[in-house]
């Protein structure tokens, strides 16, 4: 490998200590080696390779770091095989400290352990054993604390005081001992912010609030005054009366104004920068109007100007809504309960060591201080003081090396720094990173350490010295280009960590073959989420990704095979889909490409605890320790453990409750007693013998287990349950079934790990499952050998750092960054301290302080410059094309060329906001074009365009396709003719292709379909319409001569959506209905407000019953003799809300074309239905807007009749079948 200048010079550098800012792709995985390399091999002064410490970020790169280095070794070794010196170093590799940070700590403490009275016998806790301890401990301090009347706690409760929940303390001192334990010594960390709400300088806001109003406020009027540029500027542009635009430039002089007085005023605290605004004055705006103005050009500066009093309304809110001593007084107000937090986290964290040191186990964070202390004492002044033992260890150790040293914390800062020479004046340290792709603050990492460093050190310095490495050996120019276009105008210091400059910038270092550039330029894809065939954001953008992919592989893009040299077409390997967060995205995706017939594998994916393989599993192992549970009672039932079907659970729970007396209400645990009761010789004939022999083994097997879980360990039941119920093999027949199995196999794993920890018994177990679940934990799924054949790649951003893949899809743009992190009540930082929210338990209100917003600025700042380098490792995954993916809300539509219009945002709370930006700024205009026809940002690097998902398109794509496998059968068939010859080629396609599928005629039958698609079949073609409750005023001369809206068709119907909120709406209404609580005695409004609070209503729920007409369309329903019916049936306890059910039907009835002895099962929810004299009465809520009674039953009668079938397959008889029709106001019998 030939090496670069820079290069070179970090290779032979010597007698120095060196920080290298080495950009993504820019070889320094080979750059360190080959300086280890250099070092061991020196001719004058050699060092041995196991006199070097060479740290890691993960022990699957320690273990690759060692391989290469024994590789280079041997290398030379081939070379030069009588070098005595490569022969020791060969036999030196295998004890060289070629490791990660915990493991050297681990290392430290083991030989060290007698300086600071540690027992060498511990052990590392696991995972879910340290999370468990720690909310036991907690758990327990706060009992007693209640129980003993203990005034720290009880000054918190007061101030967190939530119902009976004691869930915001517990968050609380987690919250502050997790930042807390992230300093070199937490309890003096503690210490130091104990009194912050204090201000000892009385009145006056300490220097860091003061600083920082000041600079927010100054950042936010020098945007104020950028916008205004712009707005002055459209209105010269529109050709806008005189009189306004002179508006315009008046308010931009003012701001201008008070910009330069703050500027000039760095001193100046809130109460002065309060009294410069009071002179900025926004009046209304002059009516005056040329006749040929440019009405775009108006509308688009006043919505600017609107921005721009937004912004200074949110200033003056904000940070000057009080005087400085009425909101120095608010953050004294907090005092007592900030102490009284610090004060139970010290009791907390010292109940915590007595309960670990009980149990003989250490922490990786213990480990780490424990280290520290051997090596580093807090002096009296507060500065680290090394000890003897560092200096037995700076003696060892020639030089140290730390990769990915961007991802460090202070404690492993101290540690370093303790073994290494430089407080000696040897210069030994080496430290190569990218702040740049530093992406691990959630595990306190602290990139300001390298920066804080990179900023001392000197390019020329003889003694510590600073290298850049920004030649990009990984990716084609083009990608180069649209990451240097967009992150040069985006990062800075201050927004990403990192000023991207010259030096940051990435230079083009690869030597691809000179293609079409157009096939490798970056793409935009817009995907309009209130676009007509848009139902769901996450399925129109794996629709629009499959047909990308689709286009990519048709075209047989080529790419660049490293290894052989050569150009190939793209494969489905090559392509990787990189998404930001976990949760149903990636599942969607891949459900999307599977229906294109794309290969494709999840890497890493989450849920692994909600995959049904493990909630089966969990579910069984919780009613062995308590039976009486009865959602984790019919999931084992209803499973492929059970085997028993919905209906066979609705006649056991049916045959039990008809033996007990009227009106006696079990309760949680109806269905184990159900069981127990119908294989009991009082439930003879009660439900079917078979069914009954049934519910008798299941029973059996329960308890046979549940006497088994009192002296078997968790991992042998398991494999009992597995062994009994084949549950392997089970799992293997299911679609995915090679990860289903080694998902099952992983949770064995972690009953094993569970074995080993100072906990047992199964109830434990599943405590320690709940606990991972909770934590994020253990989430990812097993990965399975498949994964690595010719298929398309999900991951995570996070997992792909430190990979590259030929093509690059980055998905999720549009979704909004998740910052929680700053929005609590307590918000923690290990740099800035703690930040609480005032509460008046009189007033029974929350309000934010300067110090808990300062806190807050600070960890939003911090996330969103996180954010900002995840995209930007995303981008730079990419080694030939980079493709990145975006759905959101179009500001509008241009009906007749399909484009749609994207306003500029004025935040940045979506990756897709800083492309926008920059878009809007190299085109100078405040909005965005875009449709189907690309069209290329030159400045940007970047080819934009809407994709097309429209059912045209991908019909057009099908019949394509089909084409071309119809012609492929067709050539194939000729060769196959009688009398061909073609040997064993023939036989081979004779095989593949000749095969006939017997049953052909049933091809289009399906097992499993939905009530909804049936009465969608079942309804007249022009039934085939959306009903809105509201629509629009246009919309009321629509009116069909059968009574129907001619309006478009529902997400429930069509699966599309036209009007976004109509489906919302319809579901709010039946959530409503659905907890509403006819005996009660409250009023509809109190009880909404009711479900709201205690989380039963969604916020997007409670905003649509805001609206005082559904409010009153539901009271309306309220007051009707059957919701009368309905609440009689409640006192009655008959009552039964939204059941589900499933039953199989003969396929003739699906379709007259299949058979009738073949069987399709349908499931559905009942909206309602309530016994009365021993009959049911079935009632469905439609919010349809129609005109007559005659037309919902015409367009609902086969959902309803499927309905009774329903239940009288449940033995239940039925009497009536009603619709409620909410746009009548009227219940309708069928």
């Amino acid at each position: 490998m030939e090496f670069t200048r820079e290069q070179k010079n970090i290779i032979d550098a010597r007698d120095c200590s060196l920080i290298v800012s080495a950009a993504a792709g820019s070889g320094k995985t080979a750059v360190l080696v080959e300086r280890i390399i250099g070092l061991i091999t020196d001719p004058k002064d050699p060092v041995d390779i196991d006199t070097l410490l060479v740290l890691t970020f993960t022990n699957a790169a320690a273990a690759q770091m060692k391989d290469k280095i024994r590789n280079a070794i041997l290398d030379r070794l081939d070379k030069d095989p009588e070098n005595d010196n490569l022969h020791r170093q060969a036999a030196l590799v295998h004890n060289a400290r070629i490791t990660t940070i915990d493991s050297f700590c681990q290392y430290v403490l083991k030989n060290s352990f007698a300086d600071i009275d540690v027992d060498p016998a511990f052990r590392v806790a696991e995972e879910g054993e340290n999370k468990l301890l720690e909310a036991d401990v907690l758990e327990a301090l706060i009992e007693e604390g209640f129980g003993n009347g203990d005034e720290d706690l009880m000054k918190v409760a007061d101030h967190f005081a939530s119902g009976s929940s004691d869930d915001a303390i517990f968050s609380a001192i987690t919250s502050i001992y997790r930042v807390a334990d992230s300093d070199p010594w937490p309890y003096e960390w503690l210490k130091s912010h104990m009194n912050d709400y204090s201000l000892p300088g009385g009145d006056i806001l300490p220097d860091d609030i003061r600083k920082h109003i000041r600079k927010a406020v100054i950042s936010s009027v020098s945007a104020a005054v950028s916008m205004y540029d712009r707005a002055v500027g459209l209105c010269e542009e529109g050709g806008l009366h005189p009189d306004y635009t002179a508006m315009y430039v008046t308010e931009k002089a003012a701001l201008a104004d008070l910009y330069e007085k703050l500027v000039s005023k760095p001193d100046a605290g809130p109460d002065e920068i309060s009294s410069m605004f009071d002179a900025l004055d926004f009046p209304t705006l002059s009516r005056k109007k040329n006749p040929d103005e440019d009405k775009g050009c108006r509308d688009r500066a006043k919505a600017l100007r609107d921005t721009c009093k937004d912004l200074v309304g949110d200033i003056r809110n904000t940070y000057l809504g009080a005087s400085e001593k009425d909101a120095a007084k608010y953050i004294r107000e907090c005092s007592g309960t900030v102490s009284a937090l610090c004060s139970l986290t010290v009791r907390y964290m010292d109940a915590l060591r007595r309960a670990r040191d009980e149990r003989g186990i250490l922490t990786f964070s213990d480990i780490e201080h424990y280290a520290l202390d051997i090596l580093v004492k807090r002096g009296e002044d507060g500065e680290p003081v090394f000890t003897d033992a560092a200096a037995e260890y700076r003696s060892h150790f020639s030089y140290v090396f730390t990769d990915e040293y961007q991802d460090s914390n202070m404690i492993q800062e101290l540690i370093l720094s303790a073994v290494s020479g430089e407080s000696e004046g040897v210069y030994n340290r080496f430290m190569v990173g990218d702040v740049k792709q530093s992406i691990y603050r959630f595990r306190q990492a602290e990139p300001e350490i390298f920066m804080e460093k990179y900023g001392l050190y000197e390019y020329e310095s003889r003694t510590l010295r600073k290298v850049d490495l920004n030649k990009n050996f990984r990716s084609r120019r083009q990608v180069l280009d649209s990451c240097n276009a967009l992150f040069e105008r985006v990062m800075t210091a201050e927004s990403g960590g990192a000023d991207y400059d010259e030096t940051a910038s990435l230079k083009y270092g690869a030597d691809y073959p000179e293609l079409d550039e157009d096939d490798y330029r970056t793409e935009l894809i817009f995907t309009d989420s209130k676009d007509p065939e848009v139902t769901d954001a996450s399925d129109a953008e794996g629709e629009a990704m499959a047909r990308r992919i689709e286009e990519l592989m048709e075209s047989a893009m080529p790419v660049y095979d490293s290894e052989k040299k050569e150009t190939r077409p793209v494969r489905y390997s090559d392509i990787v889909i990189l998404y930001r967060s976990n949760g149903n995205a990636a599942e969607t995706y891949k459900r999307v490409l599977e229906a294109h017939s794309i290969p494709v594998a999840l890497t890493g994916s989450s849920g692994y605890f909600d995959t049904y393989e493990i909630s089966t599993l969990m579910n069984m192992l919780r009613i062995i320790v308590n039976p009486l549970q009865d959602i984790p009672f019919y999931g084992t039932m209803e499973s492929v453990i059970g085997g028993f079907s919905p209906e066979e659970c609705a006649l056991v729970s049916a045959a039990y409750s008809s033996s007990l007396p009227e009106g006696v209400y079990t309760g949680e645990g109806y269905l184990y007693p159900a069981c127990r009761y119908v294989i009991s010789e009082d439930a003879e004939n009660k439900i079917p013998e078979d069914l009954r022999d049934r519910v008798e083994a299941f029973i059996g097997a329960v308890e046979r287990y549940r006497a088994m879980s009192e002296y078997m360990g968790v991992s042998e039941l398991l494999s009992v349950i597995l062994k009994d119920t084949g549950y392997r093999v089970l799992m293997l027949a299911m679609p995915g079934g090679k990860r289903r199995v080694a998902n099952v196999d992983m949770l064995i794993s972690k009953a094993d790990d569970y074995a080993g920890t100072s906990y047992f018994g199964l109830y434990n177990f599943i405590r320690y499952i709940d606990t991972l679940k909770k934590s994020n934990a253990g989430e990812e799924e097993a990965e399975t050998p498949d994964e690595i054949d010719d298929c398309v790649r999900i991951m995570t951003i996070h997992k792909s750092k430190g990979l590259e893949f030929p093509v690059v899809i980055v998905a999720r743009m549009g979704n909004k960054f998740n910052m929680q992190d700053s929005q609590g009540m307590l918000v923690c930082d290990h740099r800035c301290g703690i930040g609480l929210n005032n509460f008046d338990p009189a007033r029974r209100i929350r309000y934010r302080n300067l110090m808990h917003k300062y806190v807050a600025d600070r960890i939003h700042d911090q996330s969103l410059a996180e954010e900002m380098r995840i995209l930007y490792v995303a981008m730079t995954r990419a080694k030939e094309k980079l493709i990145l993916m975006c759905t959101l809300k179009a500001d509008g539509v241009d009906e007749e060329t399909g484009e749609i219009t994207i306003k500029c945002p004025s935040g940045n709370n979506r990756y897709i906001d800083w492309q926008l930006k920059t878009i809007c700024d190299v085109t100078d205009s405040d909005n965005f074009r875009v449709g189907t026809d690309p069209v290329a940002i030159p400045e940007l690097a970047v080819i934009c365009k809407k994709s097309d998902i429209s059912a045209a398109a991908a019909e057009e794509a099908g019949v394509v396709r089909a084409a071309g496998a119809e012609l492929l059968t067709q050539n194939l068939k000729g060769m196959l003719k009688d009398g061909d010859d073609t040997g064993a080629f023939r036989d081979y396609l004779k095989r593949l292709y000749g095969y006939e599928y017997p049953h052909a005629d049933l091809t289009g039958l399906y097992t499993k379909t939905s009530v909804s698609v049936l009465k969608h079949a079942a309804m007249p073609e022009d039934a085939e319409r959306a009903f809105e409750l509201y629509p629009s005023e246009a919309d009321d001369e629509k009116v069909s001569a059968d009574g129907a809206l001619d309006a478009p068709v529902p997400v429930f119907i069509s699966g599309t959506s036209d009007r976004p909120g109509a489906t919302a709406r319809g579901s709010a209404f039946h959530r409503m209905l659905e907890l509403y609580d006819f005996l009660s005695g409250k009023d509809l409004q109190t009880q909404i407000e009711a479900c709201t609070v205690d989380g039963r209503l969604s916020a997007e729920e409670r905003h649509i019953l805001d609206n005082a007409r559904d409010v009153k369309l539901i009271s309306d329903f309220l007051d009707t003799d059957t919701a009368h019916r309905m609440a009689l049936a409640q006192e009655r306890k008959s009552l039964f809300r939204e059941a589900p059910f499933m039953m199989g039907i003969p396929a003739s009835l699906v379709d007259e074309r299949y058979p009738e002895e073949e069987t399709v099962l349908i499931q559905g929810i009942i909206d309602v239905y309530w016994i009365e004299d021993g009959e049911a009465v079935i009632l469905d809520y439609k919010t349809d807007r129609v005109r007559s009674a005659e037309r919902l039953k015409e367009l609902y009668k086969t959902q309803l009749d499927y309905y009774e079938a329903a239940l009288k397959r449940m033995h239940i008889p039925v009497k009536e079948k009603l619709i409620y029709s909410f746009a009548l106001g009227e219940t309708i019998t069928l």
